[in-house]
């Protein structure tokens, strides 16, 4: 009697563990601050004597009828020419992967559009392998223009993002690039104007090795206003995009692969007919309390602060009467608790928009791709104590400066370039350079339409 009263226990507990086993894995562990001692930061490029390094360009469709032309921009900041082997990552099951080799000029760039390589315009990610000194920078040609996003010099097993919505009229397409021969395995969780939900058919999905998996996060969260994404590998690491449409606008941007208490937003002016908004994510455990700073080009306005509960997200209006019209700024974003979150800028038009990743870290050297369509500008937002004295060169095979583009920009101000009155530059990367720390965007639409734009990668110059 004893033995059989044992052997009820044992079986007990072991269909206890298993119901806990399997209520784990039908759930996606939840996203902390503390899930990596040393998480992933911002693309950043490799040192130019590093003997090889990785891009990953999470690419993909930007809506359902769209055929996903994407091209990859490649820019070379050394003084000696590279070979660099792109490899077009499509569909599992659509298309084998593509690999080829290209060679891109001493301080040049140049562009590969993945449709050449896959024989049509199929949806596709790519990975980039070359040598240090190379920026890499994704592209997607839309009915209106061009949006533009970075790739990234990392993978990671987490990924987030701010802005976007299912909402009538939009389409919310998350790109899920597996660059590695092994499959992943993920789960998807999202915070909505309606609470946060954990699809039950998103939990365990499957990512298969050198292919990219969209997910139509309309097909999982319906008529939502408002919607930010976590996206959990359990097993491997894998890089995700958000293709966000809505209406006649289009963006793409690289998620977040990891959260941090700081962000700046170079790019930002208050103008008729636009809507600016500030969206913030907190993917951790804790309420964060943010003080959002608009570093005006020309005077001061008090910073404003925005609550954002845990696991939610919370929007500030930056088009505030206090804000002057027409006098461009930058956002700089601190959670006052050092709890950290994600913070994208959105910029709105009825013919374009724009939804951008903050910058995490000031550098003073920048790669800048091109943005492809509309007006064609620098923001730059100095984080350093000195004025910044900045210099714009054209990564057009020359390594010459831009006559006329030396400038000076007050410590904790924001300053504008202009490139589309500068031909060579519009369809070339750019080279920021400055004797101060600095956080850099390019865009094509600043109080006007616009149609995409990207903070710059980070040359690692600290």
């Amino acid at each position: 009697m004893a033995r059989r009263r044992l052997l009820v226990l044992v079986l007990a507990v072991a269909a206890l563990a298993a119901g806990i086993a399997v209520d784990r894995l039908d759930r996606p562990p939840r996203p902390t601050a503390l899930a990596a001692a040393d998480p992933p930061q911002a693309p950043t490029m490799a040192p130019a004597d590093a003997a090889s390094a990785a891009w990953y360009c999470p690419g993909g469709p930007l809506a359902r009828i769209d055929q996903a032309d994407v091209s990859v921009s490649l820019a070379n900041t050394t003084a000696r020419p590279v070979e660099a082997q792109v490899t077009a990552l499509p569909l599992a099951g659509v298309a084998d992967p593509v690999e080829r080799r290209v060679r891109v000029p001493a301080l040049g760039s140049m562009a590969v559009r993945l449709s050449d390589l896959l024989g049509g315009s199929k949806p596709a990610g790519a990975s980039v392998l070359g040598p240090g000194g190379l920026v890499a920078q994704q592209s997607i040609r839309t009915p209106e223009g061009t949006s533009v996003g970075p790739c990234a010099s990392t993978a990671s097993d987490r990924w987030y993002t701010a802005v976007g919505s299912t909402a009538a009229g939009s389409s919310l397409l998350l790109t899920l690039l597996n660059p590695f021969p092994d499959e992943a395995i993920v789960g998807l969780a999202f915070s909505t104007d309606q609470g946060r939900t954990v699809p039950g058919g998103l939990q365990g999905v499957v990512v298969p090795g050198r292919s990219l998996l969209v997910v139509d996060v309309d097909d999982h969260a319906r008529r939502r206003e408002a919607v930010a994404a976590e996206v959990v590998a359990r097993r491997g690491r894998l890089i995700v995009g958000r293709n966000f449409r809505k209406g006649t606008g289009s963006s793409t941007s690289l998620a977040a692969p990891s959260p941090a208490p700081t962000w700046y937003l170079p790019g930002g002016v208050r103008a008729d007919g636009v809507a600016n908004r500030l969206v913030v994510a907190n993917p951790s455990d804790q309420d964060a309390e943010l003080s959002v700073e608009l570093r005006l080009q020309e005077g001061a306005v008090e910073p404003f602060t925005l609550a954002v509960p845990a696991q939610e997200r919370a929007e500030l209006n930056l088009d505030d009467g206090r804000v002057p019209k027409g006098v461009p700024y930058s956002v700089a974003v601190r959670s006052l608790e050092e709890v950290p979150i994600v913070a994208e800028r959105s910029i709105e038009s009825r013919s374009g928009r724009s939804d951008v990743l903050g910058g995490r870290t000031p550098d003073r050297a920048w790669v800048a791709g091109p943005v492809g369509s509309g007006q064609d500008a620098l923001a730059i937002y100095n984080a350093g104590e000195g004025q910044a004295e900045v210099t714009v060169t054209p990564l057009d095979g020359e390594g010459v400066a831009l006559a006329g583009s030396a400038l000076r920009v007050e410590p904790g101000a924001r300053g504008t370039l202009r490139l589309d009155d500068k031909p060579p530059t519009r369809t070339k990367a750019v080279l920021v350079e400055s004797n101060q720390l600095l956080v850099v965007e390019r865009h094509s639409g600043e109080g006007a339409s616009a149609q995409g734009g990207a903070v710059a990668v980070a040359l690692g110059r600290r």
